[in-house]
């Protein structure tokens, strides 16, 4: 899964939410910083967050997913 660009979903008890990151391991998520929420909540849930300032690529709708690149072992 290191690398896969994905929208992660997140079940808690009464709500589903979607959060934009990139996983980087299986315990490792990249978040953009201006989400400081969705960083704490996935840091309760035991991932390791590494949050990146994106904020000029937010303003032209891109997040962490969609600026990814997939590579995959050749």
């Amino acid at each position: 899964m290191r690398g896969a660009s994905e929208s992660a979903t997140v079940n808690t008890a009464m709500v589903i939410i979607k959060i934009a990151v990139v996983c980087l391991s299986d315990t490792e998520l990249l978040i953009s910083a201006s989400a400081p929420k969705n960083a704490a909540m996935l840091r309760e849930f035991g991932y390791d967050v590494v949050e990146v300032p994106i904020s000029e690529f937010e303003k032209l709708e891109g997040c962490p997913a969609c600026l990814s690149v997939r590579l995959r072992a050749l």
